[in-house]
């Protein structure tokens, strides 16, 4: 009879679901996030910043801001909770601004927030904006911070447009420019402008999304990515026509 001594070795997975990292709570309870090769930071809304060992998933640190208050603040979810941007925007009602506007008017604060590669967080920007209380916004912003874009979706049924406005800062405050129309292209799902140069704004034409990192073929179509930009543009292999655009959570 042969007999064997076994050791049970047990191998850490690296996670790729965030969300089971040890001691974590729901997504929407963080307001900003940085992952590196090891570690994964997340700002909460008890005010810590929380550092989790990527390979084993175990919460490492907990370190408390004392010089702000996050709580009430809330993620802009359809466009900063993915790997775009390396900095996410921040809001809450600015109730003393509300209480002196009209009855169709609201201001919000924001705040535009970011967690360096060591855990530090950054306030990039602070100001107080003018919301109509039928509409949702969504703020975007070059990566000097020096123009903005406003995305203003009417949820009004009765009345539903989309306007794009784009502002230029001036100090604390932002200076209206222009209305924006038609020049960008949104994808529709996720809200990304995809045919923006993220440094200065400008509209990028769809010919000069260019160059691609890689390409691949699938059922007849070639489908080239450029981890730049976040963008994979779709063509048809035989005609060489593009189908389309997706937009894809890379870091800009």
């Amino acid at each position: 009879m042969l007999t064997y001594n076994l050791e049970v070795v047990v191998l850490p997975v690296a996670h790729r679901n965030t969300i089971g990292f040890i001691g974590m709570a729901e997504r929407t309870y963080y307001l900003t996030y940085k992952k590196t090769a090891d570690y994964f930071f997340a700002l909460d809304k008890d005010n810590f910043i929380n550092q989790w060992d990527v390979q084993t998933g175990r919460l490492l640190h907990k370190t408390r801001i004392a010089n702000s208050d996050y709580s009430l603040f809330e993620m802009d979810r359809d466009v900063y909770d993915r790997d775009w941007f390396t900095f996410s925007v921040i809001t809450k009602p600015h109730v003393e601004a509300s209480l002196n506007a009209n009855v169709s008017q609201q201001y919000i604060e924001v705040k535009v927030v970011e967690l360096s590669e060591k855990g530090f967080l950054t306030e990039h920007l602070s100001f107080v904006h003018p919301k109509k209380r039928d509409q949702d916004l969504h703020l975007y912003f070059s990566k000097d911070f020096s123009k903005m874009i406003e995305l203003v979706v009417s949820t009004d049924k009765k009345q539903s447009f989309t306007t794009y406005n784009l502002y230029k800062r001036s100090g604390n405050s932002w200076d209206f420019q222009q209305t924006l129309d038609e020049s960008i292209a949104w994808h529709q799902k996720t809200l990304y402008p995809f045919n923006l140069n993220q440094e200065t704004f400008d509209t990028v034409l769809k010919h000069e999304s260019i160059p691609y990192d890689t390409f691949k073929i699938e059922d007849n179509r070639i489908k080239a990515l450029n981890n730049q930009d976040g963008i994979e543009i779709v063509y048809n292999a035989e005609t060489g026509k593009q189908e389309g655009f997706v937009a894809l959570q890379y870091k800009l």
